[in-house]
């Protein structure tokens, strides 16, 4: 980790054990992370956020929220969560066109804090936004745009 002396010469790199794939050449199998929260020196919590192909959603297993731990300086992916966060599954919102009803593929921000007795509590949220493109502009009915929701979750760690 660089000091504030040696932080401006510091190179920014991926963590030691994160894919290194280009989003170009990535698949649904590819680790796709968003938001990360440092529990401590040894302990991340990354937003994976899916690859963003509703098809692939439901079956993704690294979408979610991932714990993963430095061992032996290589960060280690320990386990994916999902439960809850109904991935693949479409949602309807209010004054958008059912044919278009986006499902959740995973999460992005995320935050946290260490409680007191040493457990995290981390929130983490996905805003899904299913926008119709035209040419110059965004499409519009009735005066609202296509499709925002915005779902956001909690989980405590014990």
């Amino acid at each position: 980790m660089p000091t504030l002396a040696t932080a401006e010469a510091t190179p920014i790199t991926v963590l030691t054990g994160f894919p290194t794939t280009l989003a170009k050449n990535a698949d649904a199998t590819t680790i796709y992370p968003f938001g990360i929260w440092f529990a401590n020196a040894n302990t991340l919590y990354v937003g994976d956020e899916g690859d963003g192909v509703a098809a692939d959603a439901a079956t993704s297993t690294k979408a979610g929220l991932q714990k993963w731990s430095l061992v032996s300086g290589t960060w280690q992916l320990d386990y994916v969560l999902q439960k809850g966060l109904n991935l693949g599954t479409p949602y309807s919102v209010p004054n958008y066109p059912a044919s278009l009803n986006p499902a959740t593929d995973g999460l992005r921000n995320i935050t946290g804090k260490v409680n007191a007795d040493g457990t995290a509590t981390i929130w983490g949220g996905h805003v899904h936004c299913q926008l119709e493109w035209r040419p110059g502009r965004r499409s519009e009915q009735a005066g609202h745009d296509y499709g925002c929701s915005r779902q956001y979750y909690r989980v405590r760690f014990g």
